[in-house]
């Protein structure tokens, strides 16, 4: 086996080593429920539909359908088992890794140094963010597709084709659609042509030969930038000032440094404190400057320090918050691309001390070792913080001062336990920490209403609204509360408003439609549900509420077609299959009716609603088995239930008459009128006493009582 090889398979013996624990983790509630678990259109695995909604539609508040499809592909595969879909990023991580390895050592023809620079990537515990977070898959694929690029280029370099190059820039538009963050690459390029290429062509040539990537970045930068925007991600200058973004992106570069040396104390969530020192902002400064002097001094002698430090400064411009998405100050995330820059630096360094001075050969072999040995130990730690909700963000809190995030997600996981007071706290705490923090009024609220104070929740959710009034969630949190206390039109009004904000919510407008539907407006709930089956077509609560709304208009034959439907998407759901009976019977196919509760019923077994239904259609049936199963079944669950009812007593009454029982049934029937005066249903007598009627005119027994 060749060096290369052999250093391949050891590197991704250890990396799966390091992360095969993750298989036994959880999803965690950041992120990962808007990228998979609470995505409709994610969870149900790939299909043509799902296609053109990633390709449509932002994920995540970003358009990166490649990302989209490769979680599809994971429920196709898995499901919502959370094992396999982390399993699949470590796969990826892996394979990013070899591709490294592969590119540096082809570029290069070293294999012993470019195994430092893809260990380092591979075990460093600045990855187990990118790798051990589902929602970072985006991560993962556009490492795949950043080596991939680069490794095209390199044979492109050495061969010009126009093939070549269309492949290249084929793997660049697909890293692009997996996060565009590797908007950077053409610039990288640049840097690779001085080393380890070594390129001759005139600095004119080399760019004007980029200019189709540079033009794909600034599109996808662009795409970017508007969907982030839209979905209200994107600070304005009014919340974080230009000088307080210079002053982080300068701090970060020295930051992200420190951590790769020194990988102690992370986190899931550094909050941005504001304002920042000044003198760490000029420490900051120097140490950045200084260094990159020393890089452009050297970068004839020592091209791989010029390229690596500016691999390191280039990579990062796109997460160094001078466009601020997001709260954080830094993300351990963030240096996955551009780490590499910083290990080549150090690997070759290391190459060139070995030819100075042979005899330091086994010192530095020794020092690479305990480096990748030492990282991959702390990455197993690292990794193993990310186990679930309640360890991750006890770490996060563990580590870092007044982080309101992992406060806010803390609750939301303790609340997730039915951990209320616990949930409180944390909320509580998060507020102190942050008061203008609108998630955590809005989270506060959710915690407060599981403890059953809604009169304190609704006061959490408006002052959430009034601090964010853009926060679709909370209007809807808001509007549930509402219904639930019977205003109505309340709760239609903040719907609305979290359907303007919205608009492709499915969920939103389907609630919209049932508020509508329960106020008796049934043309605009058709309205709604039919723009909630625009957003989702296969949202089966939708379509059997579409069906509920169209047969109350009348409009039976449209009404059946959606029944059907939800009852296809939803199988497993039975209260579906009994509207979908119901209206069956109502339209004369009793037998389909039939079939349709006997398929509720084998899902949900002794479930009276059904059973009555069924016992009340199986009366009416010319075959006499049914009408004798009508009565057994009637029978069996009138003795099965303690005090019946008014109305499980008619049932009876029904399937005596159906199977010619008259003399039981009158009586049946008398017990039914006395069941509804004692249970105060006056409401029913009016029927009930008309049923005894009717039933006394069949009756071949005169004068029966």
């Amino acid at each position: 086996m060749s060096a290369g090889r052999w250093l391949g398979t050891v590197l991704a013996a250890s990396t799966l080593a390091v992360y095969a624990q993750v298989v036994h983790h959880d999803f965690v509630n950041w992120d990962d429920p808007v990228y998979v678990t609470r995505n409709p259109v994610v969870s149900r695995g790939l299909s043509l539909e799902g296609v053109a909604w990633a390709s449509t539609h932002r994920h995540g508040a970003t358009w990166h359908p490649i990302t989209s499809l490769s979680h599809m592909l994971d429920c196709q595969l898995w499901g919502l088992w959370p094992g396999g879909h982390h399993l699949t990023s470590v796969l990826l991580h892996v394979a990013a890794t070899l591709l490294l390895l592969g590119m540096l050592s082809a570029l290069t023809g070293e294999p012993a140094p470019s195994a430092f620079v893809a260990g380092v990537f591979a075990l460093h515990p600045l990855r187990a963010e990118s790798v051990a977070w589902v929602s970072e898959r985006k991560d993962v694929l556009a490492a795949l597709l950043w080596m991939g690029t680069m490794w095209l280029y390199a044979r492109w370099a050495s061969r010009p084709s126009g093939r070549r190059y269309g492949a290249l820039v084929v793997t660049f538009v697909l890293a692009l659609m997996a996060k565009p963050m590797v908007v950077t690459l053409p610039f990288v390029l640049l840097l690779v042509d001085v080393w380890p290429l070594a390129r001759r062509a005139p600095l004119r040539q080399r760019i004007v030969e980029k200019l189709p990537l540079v033009a794909l970045a600034g599109a996808s930068s662009l795409v970017t930038f508007v969907a982030q925007a839209r979905a209200g991600g994107v600070a304005s200058i009014a919340k974080v000032g230009i000088a307080d973004r210079l002053a982080n992106a300068t701090v970060a570069y020295a930051w992200y440094v420190e951590k790769t040396l020194w990988p102690s104390d992370l986190a899931v969530f550094y909050p941005l404190r504001l304002p920042i020192p000044v003198w760490k902002v000029a420490f900051s400064g120097l140490f950045v400057a200084c260094v990159t002097a020393i890089a452009w001094r050297t970068r004839r002698t020592r091209p791989w320090v010029f390229v690596g430090w500016l691999w390191y400064l280039v990579a990062l411009v796109p997460v160094l918050g001078l466009v601020r998405v997001g709260e954080q100050a830094v993300a351990d995330r963030y240096t996955y691309l551009p780490g590499v820059g910083l290990s080549l630096a150090v690997a070759w360094s290391g190459v060139e001390l070995v030819r100075r001075r042979p005899s330091m050969k086994p010192v530095v072999v020794t020092a690479a070792a305990a480096v990748l040995v030492a990282l991959a130990a702390a990455s197993w730690v690292q990794v193993g913080y990310w186990r679930n909700n309640v360890t991750l963000y006890e770490h996060a809190l563990a580590v870092t001062e007044d982080n309101y995030v992992a406060h806010t997600n803390l609750g939301t996981a303790l609340l997730a336990e039915n951990r209320v007071p616990e949930a409180l706290r944390q909320y509580q705490e998060a507020l102190r920490i942050d008061p203008k923090a609108a998630h955590a009024h809005a989270d506060l609220g959710v915690a407060l209403a599981a403890g059953g104070d809604t009169s304190a929740a609704l006061e959490a959710f408006q002052r959430a609204l009034a601090l964010d009034e853009r926060d679709a969630g909370t209007h809807v949190r808001v509007a549930d509360l509402l219904a639930g206390q019977g205003r109505l039109a309340d709760a239609v009004a903040h719907y609305r408003a979290a359907a303007a904000l919205e608009p492709a919510s499915a969920s939103v407008h389907n609630n919209l439609g049932f508020l509508l539907a329960a106020q008796g407006n049934l043309g605009e709930a058709v309205d709604q549900y039919g723009q909630a089956l625009r957003a989702d077509p296969n949202l089966a609560a939708a379509h059997n509420n579409m069906g509920l709304a169209l047969e109350s208009l009348g409009r039976r034959d449209e009404a059946l077609h959606h029944y059907a439907r939800a009852v296809e998407l939803a199988p497993a759901d039975a209260q579906n299959r009994l509207n979908y009976a119901r209206a069956l019977a109502r339209t004369g196919r009793r037998g389909d009716a039939i079939g349709e509760l006997r398929a509720a019923l084998s899902r949900q077994p002794d479930w009276p609603p059904a059973e009555q239904d069924l016992i009340r259609l199986l009366a009416a049936d010319t075959d006499p088995a049914g009408r004798t199963e009508a009565v057994a079944l009637a029978e069996r669950l009138v003795r099965s239930t303690p005090s019946p009812d008014a109305e499980l007593l008619a049932t009876l009454a029904v399937a005596y008459e159906g199977a010619a029982r008259f003399a039981d049934a009158l009586g049946v029937w008398s017990d039914a009128i006395s069941a509804a005066r004692a249970g105060g249903r006056p409401d029913l007598l009016p029927d009930l006493e008309a049923a005894l009627a009717a039933c006394r005119r069949r009756s071949p027994v005169s004068g029966a009582p």
